[in-house]
């Protein structure tokens, strides 16, 4: 069975990572770089009642702490 994929929508990157999921060229530890603005995406897996699971893919933002 082909997994689920849902992505957070965005102005920039969400149109591109959807591309790259039909065409296959996620790579197999669950991250994608936007080639425009470099942020990167995570897959993260969440489990549906039914027993199956869906990937959520959502963009990795770092946080700086400064003191």
């Amino acid at each position: 069975m082909v997994p689920l994929h849902t992505v957070i929508p965005d102005e920039c990157c969400s149109a591109k990572l959807i591309g790259a999921l039909h065409e296959s060229k996620i790579d197999a530890e669950a991250r994608w770089t936007c080639p425009t603005c470099e942020m990167e995406w995570r897959r993260e897996v969440h489990m549906l009642d039914q027993g199956e699971g869906m990937y959520l893919w959502v963009p990795h933002c770092p946080v700086a702490i400064i003191r």
